[in-house]
């Protein structure tokens, strides 16, 4: 092989340093950690939100399906549960099963029950919750609605 030839396949780092470089720089390292540092910096807050988001759905949805256990138990002995109802066993005032074993367990992971009052007559009812997100979310069940606290 010629001088020239050789010359040709020399990188200027090799003439300088005297030998080849295959790895990378520490400047080189640097910037693609201060990128993935600023991907993530964004990244997870939008989904930190997105998540109590969701909490806040699923705890809104659960306590849409206590309502409707609620208007089962008021079709059947035509009142709503007396109080109190004890969210373990899911027994109301009057030792009747207000709600499902099931819909305990899914009460238990999505919500913190708050209180539960029922009118004198168990006529209506409210129950005050918060969800299981980082600012617990206050959410109200009433027979006809269902409110979340700004």
């Amino acid at each position: 092989m010629s001088a020239q030839a050789q010359q040709k396949s020399t990188s200027p780092k090799q003439l300088i340093h005297g030998r080849s470089s295959k790895g990378f720089t520490l400047v080189e390292l640097l910037i693609v950690l201060a990128i993935i540092a600023a991907l993530a910096a964004i990244s997870i807050p939008i989904y930190s939100n997105y998540v109590d988001k969701a909490q806040i759905t699923v705890a809104i949805s659960t306590l849409d399906s206590v309502r409707k256990s609620f208007e089962i138990y008021h079709i059947d002995y035509q009142e709503y549960p007396p109080k109190p109802i004890n969210f373990s066993s899911g027994i109301d005032g009057k030792t009747r099963t207000a709600l499902s074993s099931m819909l305990l367990d899914q009460i238990n992971n999505d919500v913190t029950i708050v209180s539960y009052n029922s009118a004198t007559n168990n006529s209506t009812y409210t129950l005050i919750a918060k969800a299981r997100n980082k600012n617990q979310t206050i959410i109200t069940l009433t027979p006809t609605d269902i409110t979340k606290a700004p």
